[in-house]
């Protein structure tokens, strides 16, 4: 339960935050004050706080939002600015009116660091809005929301993600986060098209990936006005900045024609179409040695009669190579030329079936 708005007293604060003091210095700067608590003490230079949503800013410097120190840039945390004392940097007891020793933000950062082939990239991010759905200003207390420390209503705010190649650098932003003082959660996500990084996956190597935080005057005909960036990383566990040297997914893909390359039967015996094909293909995958596989044809069901076989010489397939096998004509014979006849195609990897299809010729 949040401290009151009126009244603080030492005691208070000092019961609230389990401190053994009534110092005002020693309150607040004490190792144990929530700084996920959005009023707190926190480094400004004026004697008391008096104006509207005083926990959102700091006249010392515009890093200093909902009493923490959000840094420009990527990859560093954000942490608490605590006061030190002095004219130009004062204990104020006052700010821990509405004081939430139990705060502490939702957060929701999903950053994959793998691409998967052909698939478009997303990324996502969720912070604690208002906890109360709309309050007045008295009313607002609780846990930090991404409105007290970027300017929701009045800036263009939104993520950003960066890739980097060893020749080639790919930003994006997402839409804007949305603003409602009726929100309890604030976020947004963005999607990147496949065609969009093919640039970058082609190339091979390492790629350097980062997410930010972007608050900007206005966005114009594509174009953000005034940017900054900011860091993103509110907890130290988030992952914020990655290096990706798997992007390509390992082994190779196997795949058939035989759907559209149906066997035929005449006079008791099953002919193949000699168009039969069996790919093997390492594009945007890793690739690898291609060993002990094997084509197999037989009639099954009630019908029996011949098999056919077929073994693939092993090879070594490149990263984005495709090699096609060619299955050589052959024949199958009924052992019951009137019967019914169900032919299988199977491509077998040692004994282990990899694909499969079934042609009914009865018809």
């Amino acid at each position: 339960m949040a401290l009151p708005s009126t009244g603080i007293t030492t005691s208070m604060v000092a019961s609230a935050i389990g401190a053994s003091t009534n110092d005002v210095g020693t309150l607040c700067s004490h190792p144990n004050v929530n700084m996920w608590s959005k009023r707190k003490p926190f480094r400004d230079n004026v004697i008391q706080h008096d104006e509207p949503y005083w926990w959102r800013r700091s006249g010392i410097s515009d890093n200093i939002r909902g009493g923490l120190y959000i840094p420009n840039g990527v990859d560093q945390t954000w942490s608490y600015s605590k006061p030190t004392g002095g004219i130009n940097n004062p204990y104020r007891l006052g700010d821990f009116r509405g004081y939430e020793h139990s705060a502490y933000p939702t957060i929701n950062l999903q950053f994959p660091n793998m691409f998967g082939w052909e698939q478009d990239y997303e990324a996502s991010f969720v912070f604690t809005g208002y906890e109360k759905g709309e309050v007045s200003e008295e009313e607002d207390t609780g846990t930090v929301g991404l409105q007290d420390v970027f300017d929701l209503q009045n800036k263009y705010c939104c993520i950003g993600v960066r890739f980097q190649s060893s020749t080639q650098t790919v930003i994006r932003y997402s839409s804007r986060i949305a603003y409602s003082p009726l929100a309890q959660l604030f976020g947004t996500n963005i999607i990147v098209p496949w065609d969009d990084l093919i640039q970058l996956v082609g190339q091979g190597g390492s790629i350097v990936m980062e997410i930010f935080l972007i608050e900007a005057d206005d966005y114009v005909a594509g174009q953000l006005i005034n940017p900054t960036t900011w860091s993103i990383r509110a907890l130290p566990e988030l992952q914020t900045r990655q290096v990706n040297n798997q992007y390509l997914a390992t082994g190779y893909t196997v795949n058939t024609n035989f759907d559209t390359v149906q066997p035929t039967k005449m006079s008791g015996i099953v002919y193949s179409s000699g168009f039969e094909q069996i790919s093997f293909s390492a594009l945007g995958r890793t690739g690898g040695t291609v060993a002990n596989y094997s084509f197999r044809a037989r009639i099954i069901g009630n019908q029996l009669g011949e098999n056919y076989y077929y073994a693939i010489d092993n090879f070594t397939l490149a990263s984005g190579q495709t090699q096609i096998i060619t299955i050589p004509s052959f024949n199958l014979q009924m052992l019951n030329p009137s019967g019914s006849c169900f032919v299988e195609y199977a491509v077998y990897q040692g004994e282990d079936v990899v694909t499969s299809i079934t042609f009914d010729l009865n018809v």
